[in-house]
């Protein structure tokens, strides 16, 4: 599904105009509103060496809530522009993950970001709230890793001093970000330690997202808040004709969310006003 083409008129445009409090786009050619689903985007960012890629392994088998993805996968010779932050590159996943979202779930977008350089596109207006966690650990460690990568991957001296320097960014100005990021420490624990500290972070974000939306959902398809079942403290959200299945344990509370199968799942999730920010300074790749 391609959101950058009107269903009516046929008429491809990247000038998304929004309707205000509503999930609905409205054609700048023939004036069509077309209801479509908002949900939220997780970003998994941090340096290299941090253990994002290892995580995203891992979780791409254990968390059916979210569709996982590693953000390198776009990173094609046409997409390496480095003018404005990347900014073609973040245009492009921002429209893909709104496509996906169009199937019912989240994704989990796993790669180096930093709120900035998605929250100036214009394609951010197709997203719900979007959640940062950035993986970190320390220096001697972070380097420890890098340097053990094979030695095709290009890190140089220089590079991996850049590399240091970006974690210890994160570190300082995680918190001052529009909107600010979580940090996870990974220094220390394994990969599969790592990913369930994610795991369990992504699935608290679902839980604490709920009761009203952005807007974003389909019609038919709006999720309220009830008043919480299956033992203990919890809350159940339910979707007029489908619910997908989220059940997991955070600090002893259980979650659940089902539905017949014969129905699309959507979410609606209530949407954050994000400004502008970027990181004192560019965030570039190494190889």
């Amino acid at each position: 599904m391609d959101l950058n083409v009107c269903a009516a008129c046929g008429e491809w445009s990247d000038d998304f105009v929004v309707a205000a409090e509503e999930a609905v786009l409205v054609c700048a050619a023939c004036g069509q509103r077309r209801p479509f689903a908002r949900l939220p985007l997780f970003a998994l960012t941090g340096p290299s060496g941090a253990g994002k890629s290892a995580v995203a392994t891992i979780l791409a088998g254990q968390l059916e809530q979210c569709v996982v993805l590693e953000q390198d996968l776009l990173w094609l010779p046409d997409q390496l522009d480095p003018a404005d932050e990347h900014r073609q590159f973040r245009r492009l996943w921002l429209r893909l993950v709104a496509a996906l979202h169009q199937n019912g779930r989240p994704v989990l977008l796993c790669g180096t970001v930093v709120p900035g350089q998605l929250e100036a596109c214009p394609e951010r207006r197709l997203v719900g709230p979007i959640h940062y966690l950035a993986l970190v650990c320390e220096d001697a460690e972070l380097e420890a890793r890098l340097r053990a990568r094979p030695a095709g991957r290009g890190w140089t001296q220089e590079k991996l001093a850049q590399m240091l320097a970006f974690n210890q960014r994160v570190k300082d100005n995680a918190a001052t970000t529009v909107p600010p990021m979580q940090l996870l420490d990974t220094g220390g624990c394994g990969v599969q330690d790592s990913a369930a500290r994610v795991r369990a972070w992504v699935l608290e974000q679902l839980v604490a997202s709920p009761s009203g939306a952005d807007g974003g959902g389909l019609p038919g398809h709006t999720m309220t808040k009830q008043a919480g079942a299956h033992g203990g403290s919890g809350d159940r959200y339910g979707m007029d004709r489908r619910r997908y299945a989220l059940r997991t344990s955070i600090a002893g509370r259980s979650w659940r969310s089902r539905s017949p199968k014969s129905c699309r799942a959507t979410a609606c999730f209530k949407h954050r006003r994000m400004s502008r920010r970027l990181l004192p300074s560019a965030v570039r790749r190494a190889a």
